[in-house]
């Protein structure tokens, strides 16, 4: 719902109004205009409206004034801090945004993420890079690099010698991939199988098989007790009736 006076697309607490005009209104004026503003228009050629912040108007000032990074920067940091989850740490130089900026580098484009290059390493100048995401879905090989290192500890070099030692086919059933990816409509790589106890790479398997292991809560006992209901309804079966 829009702010029925700055008319932005955010979350209203009162009145119609987001917390930051409601906030003015209880001060006793929706106005928003700094001190070196009053009296003057957005300086953004062609527009007339009044200057609110750093010469520009609403729209503008949110355009052209605010870093496009800097909810990027923000992010970074808050997970810095003690008691996040997430926290992998960052360069303190870096709270100065302009050291930030400096450190990784101009965006590419809207489909490149800020990754660590090795996901066990804090954030630095050179532990960052931009990867891109390829249109329709798809991921670059950096990023593809970055996923495997990041989640199972090895190398992209290290998951196609695999590949080739299953001949390209599941581990378990021994079939190629069908399952599609819903962006590109290609075959889905085979996916990464790992013990979730010790971290540790057991093959590459199809979407199914992966997913039965997962269901089964990776339980031998429990798939040993499958297998036995199995084939005695499959010999069950072979009995003439009665």
């Amino acid at each position: 719902m829009a702010c029925s006076y700055c008319e932005r697309d955010i979350k209203i607490v009162a009145r119609g109004l987001c917390s930051a005009c409601y906030t003015r209104q209880t001060r006793g004026s929706l106005e928003r205009v700094h001190t070196s503003n009053k009296g003057k228009t957005c300086k953004d050629k062609g527009c007339s409206q009044p200057a609110i912040a750093k010469g520009f108007c609403m729209t503008h000032y949110e355009r052209n004034a605010q870093h496009p990074l800097k909810t990027i920067w923000k992010l970074i940091r808050s997970r810095s801090k003690a008691g996040c989850k997430s926290r992998r740490g960052y360069p303190a130089e870096w709270d100065d945004f302009d050291v930030f900026l400096r450190d990784v580098g101009e965006r590419p484009d809207t489909r490149h993420k800020l990754r660590r290059l090795d996901p066990d390493l804090p954030y630095s100048k050179n532990n960052v890079a931009w990867l891109p995401q390829l249109p329709g879905g798809g991921r670059s090989e950096t990023t593809k690099a970055w996923t495997l290192r990041r989640y199972y500890k090895i190398s992209v070099e290290e998951y196609d010698a695999m590949l080739a030692a299953q001949g390209g086919v599941c581990a378990i059933c021994r079939n190629p991939e069908t399952a599609l990816n819903s962006a590109t409509q290609k075959p889905r790589a085979l996916a990464v199988d790992h013990d979730h106890k010790t971290g540790r790479v057991r093959g590459l398997l199809h979407l199914g098989c992966n997913q039965g292991l997962g269901l089964f809560n990776d339980d031998p006992a429990l798939l040993r007790a499958a297998i036995a209901y199995l084939e005695s309804h499959a010999a069950l079966a072979d009995q003439p009736q009665t």
